[in-house]
């Protein structure tokens, strides 16, 4: 067995031997630059979407205050709809009762009316019969001064 080995190492001689590891050293380094890239390309791969993802996270969180402010906004907005219909209906409210208020007012002018009407026609009346009752008299007292 000595024999097979011995040739085997006899057939390769020292200059052979000698690339032979110079060329697998140049391999191997040139591998080890390869990977030393290789791992300077991931860590900035890395680097890239660990800042990616906190951009995503404060993208996320100003969508999420953007959708928060948007109801809080939509919340003040119903409030002050139902704020406005509740001041509207009391307005309602009150032209309705000044409305009502002044129909009762017109009517009680119109009955006015109509009372002072009678007074009037009355006051002629007396005064027409006043002035009868005065000639009655004038009429009587000349007739008997006479």
């Amino acid at each position: 067995m000595e024999t097979a080995g011995s040739s085997l190492l006899h057939t390769y001689k020292q200059p052979d031997l000698d690339a032979a590891l110079q060329l697998a050293r140049e391999e191997i380094v040139s591998k080890e630059r390869e990977t030393m890239e290789w791992k300077k390309k991931y860590e900035e791969s890395r680097c890239e979407v660990a800042e990616m993802r906190k951009i995503v996270v404060e993208y996320e969180q100003t969508i999420a205050q953007m959708i928060d402010d948007e109801q809080r906004e939509k919340s003040v907005s119903n409030h002050n709809v139902q704020q406005l219909i509740v001041e509207k209906e009391q307005a309602l409210a009150d032209l309705n009762s000044v409305e009502k208020s002044l129909a009762d007012l017109f009517r009680r002018y119109e009955k006015m009316k109509d009372v002072l009407e009678g007074f009037r026609k009355n006051e002629d009346v007396l005064k027409k019969c006043a002035q009868e009752y005065l000639a009655r008299v004038k009429k009587k007292n000349s007739g008997t001064m006479l």
